[in-house]
């Protein structure tokens, strides 16, 4: 992260009362109670899906532009990956991957492909439609693990593989630690990542010009709430989604959410135009997974 560029977006996150916008084409995401994932404001029925498995887990490919739910074998032994097309969940057409004993698995699908772990070391990226793996191997220069180093990875590309507090250049054969970067997420489709600074404000860091964007909207989060960058953010031709947390705990109760979990409504900035609008969100407890059209 050696070039620096200051941009600076008077933004502040303030109720109003603006319509709320509907994206038909975003992908809407229930991960913590009562899954669902939405199109737009459309429902997919996973009734089918989840007499198998109620435990699926779902991914958007944001280089495909594919919608992902995957799920395990009822002895454990396997792992279902599921293409919904157009909205329909077909559970006769399936990827099937065995599933080895210890798993960190990649919950993020990029250009078709995932990524999982054994043992934290050697890592596997598996094609999910011609089964071609590749492996590497994280090493740090004296050859063992990175210290600190999370073997949970949060996404990759075929460069570079995400974690929680740094990233794994594959070719360099390095890791390197985030500065002043928290809650990561992965933008695979931009080469970028977005996170918070020390200060709550939202940091943009570019893989390809590796240059940081430092903006002026900032997020606050609560102590003692479970966050990650799914939670918080999402970012998409030059469009930053920003979510605010929901004061109150009538919808908490009624759902019976832990109150390490928050509720949040969802915000659409406009990085070029400087336009700010509240977008729509089918429930208070989604995140964005993406979106299939790349809108300008």
């Amino acid at each position: 992260m050696k070039k620096i560029i200051i941009v600076i977006f008077s933004i502040i996150l303030i109720n109003c009362n603006e319509p709320v916008i509907v994206n038909p084409y975003i992908v809407f995401y229930s991960p913590y109670i009562d899954f669902g994932v939405w199109i737009g404001s459309n429902e997919i029925d996973f009734t089918v899906l989840k007499e198998i498995d109620p435990l699926i887990i779902a991914s958007f490919d944001e280089i495909t532009r594919n919608l992902w739910v995957f799920s395990s074998s009822k002895d454990r032994k396997y792992i279902y990956f599921y293409n919904i097309t157009d909205g329909i969940v077909n559970v006769e057409d399936k990827v099937i991957i065995e599933r080895p004993e210890k798993l960190y698995l990649c919950k993020q699908i990029n250009n078709n492909k995932i990524l999982y772990s054994t043992d934290g070391r050697n890592h596997i990226v598996i094609d999910l439609h011609t089964q071609i793996q590749k492996i590497f191997i994280i090493n740090d220069i004296d050859g063992r693990l990175p210290m600190d180093y999370p073997q949970d990875p949060i996404g990759f590309s075929d460069n570079i593989a995400i974690f929680r507090n740094g990233y794994y250049d594959i070719s360099g054969c390095e890791y390197i630690f985030f500065n002043d970067l928290r809650y990561p997420r992965f933008i695979a489709d931009e080469n970028k990542i977005i996170g918070l600074n020390s200060l709550n404000y939202i940091v943009i860091y570019d893989f390809i010009t590796k240059n940081i964007i430092r903006t002026s909207i900032k997020r606050e989060v609560k102590k003692g709430t479970k966050y990650n960058g799914n939670d918080l953010y999402f970012f998409d031709n030059d469009n930053l989604y920003v979510s605010k947390d929901i004061n109150g705990f009538s919808s908490i109760i009624r759902k019976f959410l832990p109150p390490s979990y928050t509720r949040r409504e969802w915000y659409k900035y406009d990085l070029n135009k400087d336009i700010f609008e509240k977008i729509y969100a089918p429930d208070e407890m989604v995140v964005i997974l993406g979106s299939f059209v790349n809108v300008k």
